[in-house]
């Protein structure tokens, strides 16, 4: 009897206690089956982003092989830029020796220039092109050097201006005060 009372009276405990072990398994379960949930929502999702990867870089390379003449250097575009970089920096670092020149001169001079290479590009190829425009550089490269330091003045400033408009042939009153002078004491 006394194990009857003693399992009757102990039986709600350990139904308490097979009850929190079966909570704890079942608790067990659930994260076991949320961590599956969560690998295979990974799986999916990386699968997912592998599948718009591989759609985007396949749209890409279309793109590319669309456009594969744009990145291509074998057009006369290239022959326009190089020519026309050549012209910018001779603008910027050299323009103030062609400071009185008239603007239709200079745009006259540049279009001759891409007319004369763009022709030895198409009849003769790139290579002889090139070296011509490159070659174009020599008698620059002589004046600034050798010509104008020579009648005393600096090759890449062109200073004094006096001198360098002396050389040219300008007239030195860029202001028109000494015409203005003149005519006053004249009349």
């Amino acid at each position: 009897m006394t194990k009857a009372l003693t399992c009757t009276f102990c039986s709600p405990f350990i139904i308490a206690r097979a009850v929190k072990q079966s909570y704890v398994a079942i608790a067990g379960l659930n994260e076991k089956l949320n961590a599956a949930n969560s690998i295979a929502y990974t799986l999916s999702l990386k699968r997912l982003y592998e599948k718009e990867k591989n759609q985007l870089l396949n749209s890409l390379f279309v793109f590319f092989q669309k456009t594969n003449i744009m990145w291509n250097t074998n057009t006369l575009w290239f022959e326009i830029s190089i020519v026309t970089i050549f012209y910018l920096l001779g603008n910027i670092f050299l323009g103030h020796f062609e400071e009185r020149s008239p603007k239709w001169r200079k745009l006259v001079k540049y279009l001759v220039t891409l007319v004369i290479i763009i022709s030895l590009s198409v009849f003769f190829g790139r290579t002889v092109a090139l070296i011509v425009l490159g070659a174009s550089l020599i008698p620059v490269i002589y004046v600034h050097g050798i010509v104008l330091p020579k009648k005393g003045i600096n090759g890449w400033t062109g200073e004094p201006k006096s001198k360098y408009y002396d050389l040219r042939g300008w007239d030195k009153n860029i202001f028109g005060t000494e015409k203005n002078e003149t005519r006053s004491k004249i009349n």
